[in-house]
């Protein structure tokens, strides 16, 4: 690729909590500081975006175009059939935020010249064997936010932080989840629920492993990648189900306990009759506003995605305003951060297969706030330097071959 130094993105509009517009102005910010110029282009909600992308790229200008989990736009075409970006010599690089299952159609009949960016270690692999015609796969974390601006990260500030534990997340309507496994077809709901019975039941296992061994135990052989990848996509109401789930679990048994929690997201208020004295439940927040509450916290509660080999921008954010995540683990998590050092920890974990024993570490950490303070500066200082933007932002840039 030459030094040309514009990239093209694009905007999302109002989606979960305005992120992919935060995270545009995140990356405009840290491409500028180092050169880079970038425009966006506006797709959802208007007309007569393709015509604009395509006078955009027709002026040559453009090293790259980068979006955050698509909204079609990579597969834009010509009258010919061509791929738009593909004709003007503009590699396309997809930020996908969740796993690749989720974005299916947007991976099936992109153009050559397409590169999907993975947060997870294990979804490059995937990638290949569901969409052998993908040639360029990446693997980087999505940076954490910054701080509040003017934080002060004292020994006395973290003690006089007002809230314990934090959640931000929604919660699903598991009725409607389970609706969707089981309106299927009733081959597809066999499989559907023997894949639901088995992640719950073994939850170490990631989705790819699970559908394998329901695959094997129901005497499917001869399935290509890319039936295998079509196969997950159409039980992905599996995968959200087994999530949300386990997530509302965890909120539960928090919930039956005496500590303190407050709750970011929508839907809890279904579960209002179950929270007690020690739950405060508040509206939604947009994304930008979640490092003010995590620099009112000592501890963050994060459920993973099913990621097994990856981390959620959650992790980051949270240390870096200071506050100790509290997580379940993956490869990836456990590779960087598990350690009986007391003296080394940076990040407190629990057992997906025990949620119970949640209750018993989180006020283990709390009753020695010293020692939590240690914590949360080991892992601030450790996540400003692997875990920001700016590492995302390099990474990005050497995908793209641009020089900084």
């Amino acid at each position: 690729m030459d030094q040309k130094k514009r990239i093209m993105l694009f905007g999302m509009g109002d989606v979960c909590y305005s992120s992919i517009d935060i995270l545009n102005a995140k990356i405009i910010e840290e491409f500028a500081a180092r050169g880079v110029e970038c425009d966006i282009v506006q797709i959802v909600g208007r007309k007569g975006y393709t015509e604009e992308i395509y006078n955009r790229l027709s002026s040559g200008e453009y090293a790259a175009a980068l979006s955050f989990n698509s909204a079609g736009e990579n597969q834009l075409k010509l009258t010919n059939g061509e791929n738009m970006f593909d004709h003007f010599n503009v590699p396309f690089y997809l930020f996908l935020l969740d796993h690749p299952m989720d974005h299916v159609v947007k991976l099936k009949g992109a153009g050559k010249g397409l590169h999907v960016i993975c947060i997870d270690r294990d979804h490059p692999a995937y990638i290949k064997r569901g969409f052998p015609e993908i040639e360029h796969t990446h693997f980087t974390l999505l940076g954490g936010l910054p701080a509040p601006a003017g934080a002060v990260f004292s020994e006395e500030q973290f003690e006089q932080r007002p809230k314990d534990i934090v959640l931000t997340a929604s919660r699903v309507n598991l009725e409607q989840r389970e609706e969707a496994i089981l309106s299927l077809s009733d081959g597809m709901r066999s499989i559907a629920l023997s894949l639901l019975d088995l992640l719950l039941d073994e939850r170490s296992l990631d989705n790819e492993q699970a559908l394998e061994r329901v695959i094997a135990d129901k005497g499917l052989s001869g399935i290509s990648g890319e039936e295998f990848a079509m196969l997950e996509a159409m039980t992905n109401s599996v995968n959200i189900y087994v999530r949300a789930y386990v997530r509302e679990e965890i909120v539960r048994t928090l919930m039956a306990s005496d500590l303190k929690l407050d709750i970011y997201g929508k839907g809890w208020e279904a579960l209002a009759d179950e929270m007690g004295p020690n739950v405060r439940l508040h509206a939604a927040v947009p994304y930008t506003e979640t490092p003010k509450i995590y620099y009112d916290s000592k501890l963050v509660l994060n459920v993973m995605p099913w990621f097994k080999n990856g981390s959620h921008d959650r992790i980051p954010s949270s240390m870096l305003s200071g506050a100790v995540p509290l997580t379940d683990h993956s490869k990836l998590l456990d590779e960087w951060f598990l350690t009986d050092d007391e003296d080394k920890k940076t990040v407190a974990f629990y057992d997906l297969s025990h949620t119970e024993k949640i209750i018993g570490i989180a006020k283990d950490l709390l009753s020695d706030t010293h020692a939590l303070y240690l914590c949360s500066e080991r892992g601030r200082k450790y996540a400003f330097a692997h875990m920001s933007w700016s590492n995302t932002t390099n990474d990005v840039l050497k995908f793209m071959g641009i020089d900084q």
